[in-house]
């Protein structure tokens, strides 16, 4: 008995999707720190862009600072993006969004606000507070590692 071409091609489709879900599943839910990893390099990466593209680029800031009236409408939110990463709020965002997955009892928004805090300190490496963002880094990167050896809530 011979088999149909597309019945192999939806079988090799479906396997593929399988691994796939189940990557995603381990990395994100079994064991979050490699989500976390992950998602961490690609806030670093995030951080990288928006620090050599758009805030540090001399031909940029000469536009904007000099730019006056005349200066792109992106020149504003350029210099709010400096402002707010150099000063308190920007320094305390990650530290404290580090800390919430300790305080909430649901594994699931714990293990959420964990990623989020590893993305957020992975761009606050290189974005100018490279301090505080290794604290956020360690303290979510602790919870998300707890996280995956709790045994599942009922």
């Amino acid at each position: 008995m011979t088999k149909d071409p597309s019945d192999i091609e939806i079988r090799a489709k479906n396997a593929s999707q399988d691994v796939v879900s189940r990557s995603i599943r381990v990395m994100f839910a079994e064991v979050p720190i490699l989500g976390g990893v992950l998602l961490a390099t690609a806030g670093f990466v995030a951080g990288w862009l928006l620090r050599y593209q758009f805030i540090e680029p001399t031909a940029i800031g000469i536009l904007c600072d000099e730019g006056g009236i005349d200066a792109p409408s992106w020149c504003d939110l350029r210099t709010s993006l400096i402002v707010t990463v150099q000063t308190l709020p920007g320094r305390v965002f990650v530290p404290v969004l580090a800390v919430l997955p300790w305080l909430v009892g649901n594994r699931t928004i714990a293990r959420g606000l964990g990623l989020a805090a590893l993305f957020f300190a992975g761009a606050g490496l290189i974005l100018y507070n490279a301090g505080l963002a290794v604290v956020g880094v360690v303290v979510a990167g602790l919870r998300l590692i707890r996280l995956g050896k709790e045994p599942p809530q009922p």
